[in-house]
């Protein structure tokens, strides 16, 4: 029994030396590995504003990250019209000076193709600045959210979108050709004149092909009427942001 508790204080007081021995050496101060972690990639954001002079009260949000050779994009838009509303990536130094659609392919007019939103390896855009038809509810607000790697952030200028315009237009789009005017109708298709050949010792006449007119395209009846119409180009500009790094 006394060598039991003999012990037990011989095993206090040698705790009670460790640690003074330790707060006068600077135990502790034992070094401590810190882990950061560091989001990979790139991130940029728009914040999307009603145009000047349209009155639309459209405002949003648009957030783009770039993560191994692709970029995830999710845009929010509130206090729209029901229906569908085109978005657009333009050139332009601010939104009050908007230079056109961001058409860096230059894909010839009449060509058939679809948005960025629905490009596939086997089906690629009219257009990178084609982004898609964002839908509205009734309560006034759309959500687009999509991933491509037709885009970066700060790479090669013909995927780069730093620095472009996400425009918002009054109207969804038709995606059908090339953005290549602002307008609800895109300019005809140029056809090369058809060559009749005349009858043996009559001169060679140059017959004039009708240019083709590009109306306004309706939505399927089968769909929501809120969706009707889409014409090429989206119409008006209604809301704008620019594109820029996030810190």
């Amino acid at each position: 029994m006394f060598r039991d508790k003999n012990s037990k204080l011989h095993s206090r007081l040698m705790i009670a030396v460790i640690l003074a021995m330790c707060f006068g050496a600077g135990c502790e101060r034992i070094p401590t590995e810190v882990t950061m972690l560091v989001p990979a990639g790139k991130t940029a954001a728009a914040t999307i504003t009603e145009k000047l002079g349209t009155d639309s009260g459209i405002t949003g949000t648009a957030v783009f990250m770039e993560t191994e050779g692709t970029v995830h994009v999710r845009i929010e838009i509130q206090n729209a019209a029901p229906g569908l509303h085109a978005a657009h990536l333009y050139n332009g130094a601010d939104c009050t000076n908007a230079e056109g659609h961001w058409h860096p392919t230059h894909i010839p007019i009449g060509t058939i193709g679809v948005p960025i939103v629905e490009a596939t390896p086997d089906m690629p855009p009219v257009g990178r600045g084609g982004i898609g038809n964002i839908h509205v509810g009734e309560d006034g607000m759309g959500t687009l959210e999509f991933t491509t790697a037709l885009w970066s952030l700060g790479g090669d200028p013909s995927t780069d979108i730093l620095g472009k315009l996400l425009m918002i237009h009054e109207k969804g789009d038709t995606f059908e050709t090339p953005p290549t005017v602002d307008a609800d109708i895109a300019p005809p298709v140029e056809q090369p004149p058809v060559i009749v050949i005349p009858a043996p010792g009559e001169p060679i006449e140059r017959a004039e092909v009708p240019q083709p007119v590009l109306v306004t395209k309706m939505a399927d009846p089968a769909d929501d009427p809120a969706t009707a119409p889409i014409v090429i180009g989206g119409g008006a500009h209604l809301a704008c942001g620019v594109i820029a790094l996030t810190e």
